[in-house]
C-alpha cells in the first residue's frame, strides 16, 4: 500500500490578488521540499 501525502495551507484571503499569490507561491514551494502529493489550498 502506497501512501498519499497531503499538505494543507490556511491563510487569509484578501482582495489582494498578488499577496494571496504570494503565499501560495510559498506554500507550493515547502509542500515540494516536504515531498507533497497534493496540496489544499483556500478558495
Amino acid at each position: 500500500m502506497s501512501n498519499l501525502k497531503v499538505a494543507t495551507c490556511g491563510f487569509s484571503v484578501t482582495a489582494n490578488i498578488e499577496e494571496n499569490a504570494r503565499y501560495i507561491l510559498d506554500f507550493i514551494k515547502e509542500a515540494s521540499k516536504e515531498n507533497a502529493d497534493v496540496i489544499l489550498l483556500p478558495g
